[in-house]
């Protein structure tokens, strides 16, 4: 089992593998932007050869990217579903950082819905 902690990646994404190391975390989660922001957060090539640096001499095993709280598979909004797709949600840059790690998120409400138990 990985234990993990939620770490800032300010400063770039090596700093976050830098404080889950400090944490003594195996797994660390980051948000790849602003979590309440559309724009992502594009990572220069010396950010993302960083990141792997770090994360190669570290035992940081797993990298997971919490998505931004505006997804919303679910909304009757045909514009925010369509930005609710995983794929068009996260910067391409970040993939290369974590590209087998899809993004931690929920698949939201439409706002209509009921549950009937």
């Amino acid at each position: 089992m990985l234990i993990g902690a939620h770490v800032s990646p300010a400063g770039g994404p090596a700093k976050a593998v830098a404080r889950g190391v400090q944490r003594g975390a195996r797994a660390i989660q980051i948000f790849n932007q602003n979590p309440r922001a559309w724009k992502p957060r594009v990572y220069s090539a010396d950010e993302v050869a960083g990141f792997h640096a770090a994360f190669g001499a570290s035992n940081v095993e797993a990298l997971l990217i919490h998505a931004v709280y505006l997804l919303n598979c679910a909304s009757e909004d045909p514009q925010i579903r369509a930005r609710s797709s995983p794929r068009r949600s996260r910067s391409p840059t970040t993939a290369r950082c974590t590209s087998r790690t899809p993004p931690w998120c929920t698949p939201g409400v439409s706002g209509r819905a009921t549950l009937d138990l």
